[in-house]
């Protein structure tokens, strides 16, 4: 018997949810609990320490802080992936944007790859709502006043909405080097590169405030001062691991990126690119000239045995990265135990000081967003060619609405 369409779209929320909470919001080591919930885990610490009325609110209150502050950086990381976009479009004058459709790019057999490979389609596979064909989008740029297109347009990846591609030819159309470039960037909307990017940039910023705001609620001695410093050191000990990951992460995107280009490729196809393939690489300015003989090296060696370094190399796995972050943590947290002893109860002028501050993050977290949604909606129009960037202005187009059907290819 067919469950109904209410009762489905009741299971399917409740899947949603819990998925969020599970993949996001649940820390499932020390590591993510400093990083997501640092000052939860000092008020929570500090009741421990000497429990009372006021510090059971406090708790309550840090829970909606380190909500909304974690709604703020993850903004932060959109905000900067969809403003690198902006400033491409408005670099490009008043260019047009043309949809290129899925079969334009993909084969069915194709298809069943993007699925196996893509992020998107495993967080789909969680429960949450994400759909690879409709949350990633190419468009063929069409020159306009501005008469240059620049090569390698790019990728941009928007952290949990969508990603949008760049390129300057109809696939269909493109040559064996044109097709690589065109898969490679493609493979950078497919792995944790959509979502990594969010975690790294977020890096150490909150834990630092949740310091900032026990400093102020602590009792200040020779001993406290001491103890926050050191709290300062351990913190930068997890700075330095994010630091480290985010150095090699360029390259490790490269390479991966480079590794699915190389997949849909017959081997003929590779043999005509092996000569070539240092040229052929889409360059990343980002990569230091060790990183780049490193990157050519892998696609050659995967062009030659088709075995990538990159799937083998210890380092750079994510079981080295979680074992990497655990004694940081374990050091950090050590201190903040230590720091919350010197808190003790909280007074009713910090508590009631504490929810003002919170009001205000609120108000303004939300008019952040609310210019962050506004500037997505001005891309939109100009993909859908009814604003255009022109002499350093939009512009409403004239003329009829263009219809959908003349937007795909």
């Amino acid at each position: 018997m067919r469950p109904t369409e209410p009762a489905s779209r009741i299971v399917s929320a409740l899947r949603t949810t819990w998925a969020t909470l599970w993949l996001f919001v649940i820390p499932k080591d020390l590591w993510s609990l400093l990083v997501v919930w640092p000052t939860v885990f000092l008020s929570v610490v500090s009741y421990l320490w000497e429990p009372s009325g006021l510090g059971v609110r406090l708790i309550l209150l840090t829970v909606v802080w380190d909500v909304t502050m974690g709604f703020w950086l993850m903004v932060s990381a959109m905000k900067a992936s969809r403003d690198a976009l902006a400033a491409t479009v408005v670099g490009l004058q008043d260019c047009t944007y043309t949809r290129i459709g899925w079969d334009h790019i993909l084969s069915g057999d194709d298809a069943s790859m993007i699925d196996q490979a893509s992020l998107i389609s495993f967080m789909a596979r969680q429960g949450l709502p994400y759909d690879h064909l409709k949350d990633v989008r190419f468009f063929r740029v069409d020159m306009g006043e501005s008469g240059v297109i620049p090569g390698g347009l790019g990728v941009f990846n928007v952290p949990f909405i969508e990603g949008v591609v760049l390129v300057r030819d109809d696939p269909r159309d493109a040559g064996v080097e044109e097709r690589f470039c065109l898969y490679h960037e493609l493979g950078h909307t497919l792995g944790s590169e959509f979502v990594v990017q969010s975690a790294l940039r977020k890096g150490v910023t909150l834990p630092f405030v949740a310091l900032l705001l026990a400093a102020t609620a602590a009792h200040v001695t020779r001993t406290t001062l001491l103890v926050f410093a050191m709290c300062l050191v351990a913190l930068s000990l997890v700075r330095s691991v994010l630091a480290r990951r985010r150095k090699t992460q360029r390259a490790i995107f490269e390479m991966k990126a480079d590794q699915f280009a190389i997949g849909f490729l017959d081997e003929e196809e590779r043999r005509y690119l092996l000569p070539k393939i240092e040229s052929v690489l889409p360059q990343d300015r980002d990569l230091s000239p060790l990183e780049h003989l490193t990157r050519v090296g892998a696609a050659r060696t995967l062009l030659e045995t088709g075995v990538s370094p990159a799937q083998t190399d210890w380092s750079i796995s994510n079981g080295a990265f979680f074992f990497e972050t655990q004694l940081p943590a374990l050091n950090l947290g050590a201190w903040m135990i230590l720091l919350a002893s010197f808190i003790g109860a909280p007074a009713a002028g910090l508590v009631y000081g504490f929810q003002w501050l919170i009001v205000a993050a609120v108000v303004v977290g939300i008019l952040r967003y609310a210019l962050y949604y506004w500037k997505g909606i001005v891309l939109e129009l100009i993909f859908v060619r009814r604003v255009t960037w022109q002499d350093g202005k939009f512009r409403l187009r004239t003329g009829p609405p263009v219809p959908e059907s003349a937007l795909t290819m």
